[in-house]
């Protein structure tokens, strides 16, 4: 779909974050025309970057770049104000998750290198049949069934 879109931001997890109570505060009441700076930075380089809008239903994977790794709530938070920001720049609200569906990703990157990558693709009907089977019990016995009859065909 479109090529893959990099955003030098340094992200920083609500969760782990021991600042000053003010700058948490301000961040966390941030005016939502005005946005927080992820969220201002994100569409002001999407506009700028000239990427078009995608076709819905998509996906968008959400890459944070960076020289430490968060575990995975932390990584959900961090990236917060870059979801609102693709959200606003597509169009639709990000609790629609049927119609807009983002994952969280990072990769290791050299000292003092923070970004974040945005890949957004098409979403498709097998999309919805993984993350059936992902989330449901039934779904994680068919993949573990398919699992042994993998090693016993080795």
């Amino acid at each position: 779909m479109n090529e893959p879109l990099v955003i030098p931001l340094h992200t920083v997890s609500e969760t782990n974050d021991h600042g000053h109570w003010r700058k948490r505060h301000a961040r966390a009441n941030g005016d939502r025309k005005k946005g927080t700076l992820g969220q201002r930075k994100t569409i002001e380089l999407v506009c700028q970057s000239k990427l078009e809008k995608p076709p819905l239903p998509c996906i968008v994977t959400l890459i944070r770049i960076a020289p430490r790794r968060l575990d995975p709530s932390n990584l959900v938070g961090a990236l917060k104000h870059v979801q609102d920001g693709v959200a606003d720049w597509i169009g639709v609200d990000d609790k629609h998750d049927k119609i807009v569906k983002y994952e969280y990703k990072q990769e290791c990157g050299e000292p003092k290198q923070y970004a974040v990558r945005i890949e957004i693709r098409e979403r498709k009907p097998i999309d919805d049949f993984v993350d059936i089977l992902n989330n449901s019990a039934a779904g994680q016995q068919v993949i573990e069934m398919w699992r042994e009859e993998a090693k016993c065909r080795r």
